[in-house]
């Protein structure tokens, strides 16, 4: 075994004897079946039920909380099993869980407690119509504290623990920029009495947008997940060297292998990505999620995933035949019948009705130049991995969004012009395109591509 994996094992040990807390007679028999719960998770469980007794839920966060459920369980049995149950370490130091003791309750005061009382509120005042806004994140958010719960019982091992503040969050976003343009849209509003009601909902929308921003970028993906990749792994890792001692580092190095570069497909979707900006067909929240998501991958590559491997070319994560048919069957659902579709809308002149594919079609001919970028910039595997799984879930809400649009349409003349067809080609286009990409992203890219990324990763890591 080599120093650095014994430096690990010996600093777990000593976790251990100095904070008795962590060890394993502290931590729950794994075969107990349910987990310990806190009067806050009851508290957060109980704040979900009255939310969706009240009718002011949407159906669809209803579906994300039980799909988010029986998908970490499913990451858990199949992705991320526990390797090491009785090895739980603290994450951060003494100083750090310090500053995270303070934060902690920061965000539940301004993520929760506020917002509930803004809730309430509006509720005696019977202005429900108001604040309904507010409650997709406060209902996420407490459906976020139950969950974490549920997975820092000991059956659940880091990486699905990671998962979901990090899938919560990002759901999250969303719901709290909707709440940001209720609260700035209440322009017309009768303010008799009601003015100070209006500044505190813009003031709480915008603190929370700005505390859970920070709260994904710049600290669960950048500081967290790196310090929880290696707990996860190492084990795993030491058995395969017990097996194959060889030095994973020395396998990976091809001295015959050429610096890679940007292929012409990259180069052809930059072309298509500037196109559809200069005709004025790609939203400003889109072109800002491509430079946020641009500067970020720099930043995380920067600062919390560097590459560790000897040399900027990496051998590829997969190499068989199946993916290159399967990469090439992507590429034609996802963008060359849309690209089609599109552009026999604009020859047309019916730009309003293929609008609503052009943000799916813009970020995925973005993502497909990230992916050449990062793999061109000798990016590492985490961060090459961060680019498709990052723009995947944020064009599967785009994709919601064109499936409702194209079945929508139900009072669009369908006879002469061929409008009956187009119609149903843009229903055909959506749909295939929504079960293709879900399956991408919860199919294959969290729970069969990521656990072969990290565990490289923090191979190189153990050995460097």
């Amino acid at each position: 075994m080599s120093s650095k994996a014994n430096q690990v094992l010996d600093e777990v040990h000593e976790e251990e004897k100095l904070h008795p807390s962590t060890s394993t007679q502290k931590i729950r028999h794994p075969n107990s079946l349910l987990p310990s719960f806190t009067f806050r998770h009851l508290n957060a469980l109980a704040v979900m039920v009255v939310l969706s007794a009240s009718g002011m839920v949407s159906i669809e966060d209803i579906a994300f909380v039980f799909f988010s459920f029986f998908y970490s369980i499913f990451l858990f049995k199949f992705a991320f099993p526990d390797l090491a149950p009785s090895l739980k370490p603290p994450v951060f130091g003494s100083r750090i869980n310090r500053l995270l003791f303070y934060y902690v309750p920061l965000t539940a005061f301004v993520g929760l407690f506020f917002p509930i009382t803004y809730i309430l509120e509006g509720v005696f005042r019977g202005e429900k119509e108001r604040i309904e806004a507010a409650v997709p994140h406060v209902f996420l958010l407490a459906s976020q504290l139950f969950m974490e719960g549920v997975t820092f019982s000991n059956r659940f091992s880091l990486p699905i623990r990671a998962f979901v503040p990090i899938c919560y969050n990002t759901r999250r976003m969303f719901a709290i920029v909707d709440w940001s343009r209720s609260e700035f849209g209440k322009v017309g509003e009768e303010l008799g009495g009601g003015g100070w009601r209006l500044q505190v909902g813009k003031g709480l929308a915008i603190a929370n947008l700005v505390l859970w921003s920070y709260n994904l970028f710049g600290f669960l993906l950048p500081v967290w997940l790196p310090n929880r990749r290696a707990h996860q792994v190492f084990d795993e890792i030491r058995e395969e060297e017990e097996i194959h001692p060889s030095n994973p580092t020395q396998q990976t190095q091809n001295p015959n292998t050429q610096s890679p570069s940007l292929a012409l497909r990259h180069l052809n979707t930059l072309a298509a990505m500037f196109i559809f900006i200069a005709f004025g067909m790609v939203r400003i929240e889109d072109i800002a999620f491509v430079v946020f998501a641009f500067i970020y991958t720099i930043f995380l590559f920067k600062f919390a995933f560097p590459n560790l491997t000897p040399s900027h070319v990496e051998p590829p994560v997969f190499n068989n035949r199946l993916l290159f048919y399967y990469v090439q069957f992507a590429a034609l659902v996802g963008l060359y019948l849309p690209i089609a579709y599109i552009l026999e809308g604009v020859f047309r002149g019916e730009k309003e009705r293929i609008e609503a594919a052009v943000p799916h079609f813009f970020l995925l001919a973005s993502q497909v130049f990230m992916e050449g970028f990062s793999f061109w910039r000798g990016f590492s595997l985490p961060v090459r991995a961060f680019v498709p799984i990052s723009y995947n879930t944020r064009r599967i809400f785009t994709i919601v969004d064109w499936l409702r649009s194209e079945f929508g349409k139900v009072d669009e003349e369908l006879g002469g012009g061929g409008g009956g067809w187009r119609l149903q080609v843009g229903k055909g286009l959506a749909v295939a395109n929504l079960v293709l990409w879900s399956y991408n992203l919860f199919g294959f890219l969290l729970p069969v591509y990521l656990p072969i990324v990290f565990k490289r990763y923090c191979g190189y890591k153990l050995y460097s």
